[in-house]
């Protein structure tokens, strides 16, 4: 007969004798060994475009138009070209220093090595460990935000700081891939402060933290003297719609928190029909920085 004991009284309860009891408890402890050991459940697999990359949020149609949104860089000999130069070589002064290993660690922009570039900011660890989910919006994001600024360089083609002081970067192995890359604008400052913007509205709490860092990131690329100053200036979103940055950003958070169970599903879909409006050019202005921050 089946014996049942009451598990408010400390018992076990069986349900056909002593087998199957043995066969209870030791499922039971499978299950608490499998509750200790449990980890945030891993994201949905997502296409890499090339080894190591992954597809972004974005179609190319969904993309801002840099060209169409920036203005051209600086002319030649003018004012703003001599700003350019003359704080190009106010970063120069700092090499060697320990701004100038922040600005070799920030060059790096891969995966795993670059995703604890905002953990200090955010006061919690990013990896694809303990947070998954953050882990894989950052991966996907810079795919966005760089590509957003492809047409702008490939139009422009601005040679690059180093290519005509004729100084040292901080990173001499990329400048053969540099140099066929142009300057304008940065794309490291765009997919920098589009993490940036993220991790702001994930964790607002720390904005402050985060948005200092998220532009350190930027002024790397000038202390590196990969980028002038007007490549990172036109790569920060200093003021809401600015920059590729800040429609990816919002695409990108809320697309995280649909699917954290947090936003209703169909603010991703709106976020993308709100591209179209909010990149006018009517719609979009630039505070530029009158000083940079090294």
């Amino acid at each position: 007969m089946a014996q049942v004991i009451d598990l408010s009284r400390g018992g076990i309860g069986v349900f056909a004798g002593p087998g199957r009891a043995r066969n209870i408890l030791a499922l039971l402890g499978l299950l608490l060994l499998t509750a200790c050991s449990s980890k945030p459940y891993a994201p949905a697999p997502v296409d890499e475009i090339r080894p190591g990359i992954l597809r972004g949020y974005l179609s190319v149609a969904d993309l801002p138009d840099s060209l169409g949104l920036l203005p051209a860089p600086p002319a030649l000999g003018s004012a703003a070209e001599a700003q350019d130069i003359w704080l190009s070589g106010i970063a120069l002064t700092l090499q060697g220093s320990p701004r100038w290993a922040l600005a070799t660690q920030d060059a790096v922009y891969t995966f795993p090595e670059v995703a604890g570039t905002f953990s200090c900011a955010i006061n919690a660890p990013i990896n694809e460990i303990d947070t998954p989910h953050t882990y894989r919006v950052l991966r996907r994001s810079l795919v966005d935000a760089g590509y957003s600024t492809a047409v702008a360089k490939n139009h422009y083609k601005r040679p690059r700081p180093f290519m005509v002081n004729s100084q040292p970067t901080c990173t001499p192995d990329s400048e053969l891939a540099l140099r066929d890359n142009g300057s304008y604008p940065s794309g490291h400052t765009a997919f920098g402060w589009a993490w940036g913007l993220i991790l702001s509205e994930l964790v607002p709490e720390r904005t402050n933290q985060i948005i200092k860092r998220g532009r350190a990131y930027g002024v790397s690329r000038m202390v590196c003297n990969v980028h002038w100053n007007s490549d990172v200036s036109r790569g920060v979103p200093w003021q809401p719609p600015p920059s590729p940055a800040c429609t990816l950003t919002r695409c990108s958070s809320w697309i995280w928190l649909r699917r954290n169970k947090s936003w209703p599903s169909s603010s991703a879909a709106a976020c993308h029909r709100a591209v179209t409006v909010q990149w006018k050019p009517r719609h979009w202005t630039l505070r530029r920085c009158s000083k940079p921050v090294l």
